[in-house]
């Protein structure tokens, strides 16, 4: 008696579909699933969640560049296009140092006023703010700001990061309604990445520090839309002195 061929075996006396035309069948209806490897821990959504999506050097090609969003990128070498106030200097970059001294000079910000895109901060769009910060100061007697059209530690408008007497905390304010975050555990004498990103589709802005999440903000209710974008300061509100130093700033709204 001749051995059978396993694969053209029927799958059971009722069903005469052979074994090998299910597998070719199953396979045909993974590669047209377009949720396939998408599940928690699968390999996709892991892709996506990656810190780092590894490729090699040079594959992003230029006519990839997106055409969704409008893209600032500063290295700060020139403080052009940036309204300025107190002292700010550029002298040791790449970075920049805000300096204040109480008396003297009691603060030192700057904030973009872009024509394009017309109303940069506007809740309609997906928006993003990053920095690099550290601040080196005698005392922790200070109140700074980092973030989208943000003015101050009680912005009327913005989202991002604020600073008071050593306390670091999340903002998300629309007409002077705010949501404020509990205090953020952060060391601000250090280096930190300070990144904001906020999400249409969910009214919600995230904030990250060196990539982990510290805190999630809803949007208030109403509808934020300025002409400012990226924005930055420090000032005092008694006796301190020091320098807020910042790294380069990337900031973005979709179009």
């Amino acid at each position: 008696m001749a051995d059978p061929v396993w694969g053209l075996l029927p799958k059971s006396q009722t069903d005469a579909e052979t074994i090998e035309e299910a597998i070719a069948r199953l396979i045909a209806e993974h590669e047209t699933d377009s949720g396939a490897h998408t599940g928690t821990g699968e390999s996709l959504e892991t892709h996506k969640s990656q810190d780092a999506v590894d490729h090699p050097a040079g594959s992003i090609l230029a006519d990839k560049d997106t055409m969704t969003e409008f893209v600032i990128k500063d290295d700060l070498k020139s403080l052009s296009g940036w309204a300025t106030t107190g002292d700010i200097t550029n002298n040791d970059w790449p970075g920049v140092a805000f300096y204040v001294e109480w008396g003297v000079t009691n603060e030192s910000s700057m904030f973009v006023q872009s024509t394009v895109p017309g109303s940069f901060f506007n809740t309609g769009f997906n928006m993003m703010f990053q920095s690099v910060a550290k601040f080196d100061f005698s005392s922790e007697l200070y109140e700074a700001w980092l973030g989208m059209a943000i003015d101050d530690i009680l912005p009327a408008d913005g989202f991002g990061f604020i600073f008071e007497d050593g306390v670091t905390k999340a903002i998300f304010a629309i007409g002077n309604v705010r949501e404020v975050s509990s205090a953020i555990t952060n060391d601000e004498t250090v280096e930190h990445v300070y990144r904001c990103n906020y999400e249409a589709l969910t009214g919600n802005a995230l904030f990250y520090i060196d990539g982990v999440l510290v805190a999630t903000l809803s949007k208030p209710t109403g509808t934020g839309n300025s002409d400012v974008g990226g924005s930055l300061g420090v000032k005092l509100t008694q006796n301190n002195d020091g320098n807020l130093r910042i790294g380069g700033v990337n900031f973005a709204r979709g179009i």
